[in-house]
Parts: C-alpha cells; structure tokens; sequence
C-alpha cells in the first residue's frame, strides 16, 4: 500500500484538503490510461463518516460491483443502496447501470477518532486546546500493478502502460552489432529513456516474442538490413508494424 494521513485545524481544512487529493489522485490514473475506465466510488464510511471513497477500476474478473447513476454518472458502492429501489446519492435519480470492478485506492475523511484515542490535539492563536481532525489516503499499490496487468494484457503477454513500464525501450540486437546497440542506448537515455538491450544469442523470433512477453512499450531492432539503411527498427507494442528511424 501506499498510505498517507493528514492533520487538519477543523472540518473546512479537511475538505479542501481532501479535494486536493482526489485530483492528484485522479492525475495517477490519468497517467496509468484507466482514467475511462475507474470510477470514483461511494461507499461506506463506517464510523467515521457519512462515505468513504472508493477508486473502482472497471475489470471482467473484478471482485467488486458497483452501481452507476444514469443521469449524473456517480457510483455507488452496493453496501451504501438499495439495488430494488436504487436513488443516487448524488441526484435521487432512480436508473442505474452496474459494472464489474475491482478496488485500485481510496480516500476516507476519518474526523477525530483515532487523533482522540491517542489524545493528539493542538492548540489554537488563543490558547484553547482543539481537536485535530484527520484524513487517509491509499493506493493498493500490488493490487493495482496486477489490475493494470490483466486489463492491457493480450494474446503474446504484458502491455505495460508507458509511465510504469520497467524501460521506455527494449533493443533487440541481430548480428554483430553490440556497440552501435549501446551507443543508441546511450543517447536514448541522455533524452531520459531507459533502454533494455537483448543480444542474447538465439534468434529474433523468440527475443520478438519475449519482448511482447515483458510488456515494454518500444521496441527497437538494431540489424544488418536496418544498418544499411542507416537507421533502426522502432515499434510500439500494440502496432503490428513498424516504422524506420535514421541514427
């Protein structure tokens, strides 16, 4: 997990706080391409509050469903409705769609439960002594890399968003072209790429294959045809061709 707390004066400051969260939050998953597809989620707050907040990203295998309003398009966590008599939390509207979905983050406005228990207040520009209101925050962050990997996965193996892909690029080497291949990677990585560099000696079908295995979003062959042309090979992962670069 990737856990964060927060220590606030007073309700207010909590929630502006909180909303600052959300965003960065919603930034993460931008970054991850499950913007489209993670729902900002009601569910229950338990005893600490009305809601807490659920990040449910739509998956087939998911262990979680969910219920999205049809007019404004919050959703609901089924533990917080009623699926007979559904009404949105949001709008009261009364039509709702349901996704299968599994829990990637959430964030949870806690109040001053635990701040109590430990006795852990401060004291204000007067004098008094005030609660200290708190807020949590978590990304499952093991969760999330197997949700990732079962969403974009295809027939030959991983597709490994670009900002969490262990390299930008993976160099496929064919013949004696080692020190070209290591002269490319390094002006790739002075433009802050990070290069994987396959001159394993077997043959290109099965570093091909290996290379969609990994899920590395570029891939770059570096060969005698290639080098006549004065140039590589560079491929995205999804593309099933690919295109001439000039070194």
């Amino acid at each position: 997990m990737k856990d964060m707390y927060s220590f606030h004066r007073n309700q207010a400051d909590l929630d502006t706080y909180f909303e600052v969260v959300h965003g960065a939050y919603d930034r993460i998953f931008a970054r991850l391409g499950l913007t489209n597809s993670t729902y900002y989620t009601f569910a229950s707050g338990g005893d600490f509050s009305k809601y807490s907040y659920e990040f449910q990203t739509e998956l087939s295998i998911g262990e979680d469903e969910i219920f999205l309003c049809k007019k404004c398009w919050q959703a609901h966590n089924l533990e917080i409705i009623d699926p007979e008599h559904f009404s949105c939390v949001q709008c009261q509207n009364t039509e709702y769609t349901k996704k299968i979905v599994s829990e990637t983050a959430n964030i949870f406005k806690l109040g001053s439960r635990f701040s109590d228990a430990f006795w852990l207040k401060y004291q204000d520009n007067d004098g008094e002594t005030k609660n200290i209101i708190m807020g949590c925050y978590g990304i499952g962050v093991s969760r999330l890399m197997g949700v990732i990997a079962e969403k974009f996965a295809d027939e030959k193996g991983l597709v490994w968003p670009e900002s969490i892909s262990p390299y930008s690029h993976i160099l496929i080497v064919i013949g004696d072209h080692l020190e070209e291949a290591k002269s490319l990677a390094l002006q790739l990585e002075s433009k802050g790429f990070t290069v994987l560099i396959d001159d394993r000696n077997m043959g290109f079908g099965q570093k091909a294959g290996d290379a969609d295995l990994f899920g590395i979003t570029h891939r770059i062959i570096l060969s005698d045809k290639t080098i006549e042309k004065w140039g590589y090979e560079m491929k995205k992962r999804r593309e099933a061709e690919g295109i001439l670069v000039q070194l």
